[in-house]
């Protein structure tokens, strides 16, 4: 569960980020935890306070040659949050490894009108 108290000093920086002011990029994956919330968890936190939602991601997005494939996506301004499935240590390292492929999704949504 997340403890807002904890999460409330990031809503001025994602708000700044929504309106394009700064950049706040988050990418994550379900992977449970039992001592605190998870990025999942966090991550959902952040868009509801923000009034946004998730949508699929475009059929191909993907990490590590397909096997982790981008399924979500909240993308306002400049604010950017995208979800991952599975819930092993490969599917954690499949998002710094697919860092490349994140920032060209930023820029192309950043881009479009």
């Amino acid at each position: 569960m997340v403890q807002t108290d904890k999460t409330d000093c990031w809503l001025p920086f994602d708000r700044d980020a929504a309106a394009g002011r700064t950049t706040f990029v988050l990418t994550h994956s379900p992977i449970p935890t039992s001592a605190h919330a998870s990025t999942t968890e966090c991550a959902h936190a952040l868009i509801t306070e923000l009034a946004l939602e998730a949508k699929p991601a475009a059929t191909g997005s993907s990490a590590s040659g397909g096997n982790w494939p981008l399924l979500q996506r909240c993308d306002a301004g400049r604010f950017h949050v995208g979800s991952y499935p599975r819930t092993n240590a490969n599917a954690h390292l499949a998002r710094p490894r697919n860092l490349a492929e994140v920032w060209q999704v930023l820029d192309a949504v950043e881009r479009s009108p």
